[in-house]
């Protein structure tokens, strides 16, 4: 049960979750880190809407029921903000210093975010083929240069270093797509391309997934992935 949360909506959830927290608080402000789907829709106009939403926070008591009463409200799952990705590669315990602000809620919950080459960094490390973080750094490179920006090789190696110490833990595959996206001078054309690439990545998991339940993991994926490609 997840509503399709698009940046309006996001604002409104938490605008009603500081509402809610500080009738509790104590004058605590309360601060997320938003990272992934979320972030694309604070800062970059190529994705609309998010499934949840995927930040670095405390999970507090206090919070935690904030949050629940919050999804009763709009009629979300309670997991519609979370940090499960915590729990997966991309995470590093530098975000915090690289963040950037968004806004703050009811002078009680404070929102940054984590944009451009850090992002990119984020998206490199997770390097799914069968999600968005391929097209994502497109989108984030189009972006970013349509607003005067140029993010180059160096300021990501820059947050790469920041945030992993180096990319030991980033596939050869992820940083060869990379150097072809830098090299590409029609972003555009290439985000469709990949795009469409990863939906149809996608619905071939959700296929055999269907098939052959429980079968897919994390260890096993991208091996799935290659014998589906050969087969196609």
């Amino acid at each position: 049960m997840f509503n399709k949360i698009d940046k309006i909506k996001l604002d409104n959830y938490f605008n009603e979750l500081a509402k809610i927290y500080k009738r509790k608080s104590h004058g605590y402000i309360f601060e997320f880190i938003l990272v992934g789907g979320a972030s694309i829709l604070i800062n970059y106009d190529f994705r609309d809407i998010t499934n949840d939403i995927d930040a670095d926070f405390l999970p507090s008591a206090d919070i935690k029921e904030s949050i629940i009463k919050v999804s009763k409200k709009f009629h979300m799952s309670a997991n519609w903000i979370n940090n499960d990705f915590k729990n997966t590669k991309s995470y590093s315990k530098n975000l915090a210093e690289f963040s950037t602000f968004y806004k703050t809620f009811m002078e009680i919950i404070s929102v940054r975010t984590i944009k451009d080459e850090y992002l990119i960094a984020m998206k490199l490390m997770s390097g799914r083929k069968y999600k968005n973080d391929i097209s994502d750094i497109v989108g984030i490179l189009s972006a970013s240069n349509a607003n005067g920006k140029n993010i180059t090789f160096d300021m990501i190696d820059t947050a790469v270093n920041n945030l992993y110490n180096g990319w030991d833990n980033i596939s050869k595959d992820i940083i060869e797509i990379l150097d072809t996206i830098l090299h590409t001078k029609n972003l555009s054309k290439l985000y469709n391309e990949i795009r469409n690439e990863e939906t149809k990545t996608h619905d071939q998991l959700v296929e055999f997934d269907n098939n052959y339940k429980g079968k897919i993991n994390q260890s096993n994926i991208n091996d799935i992935l290659n014998m589906l490609n050969k087969k196609s």
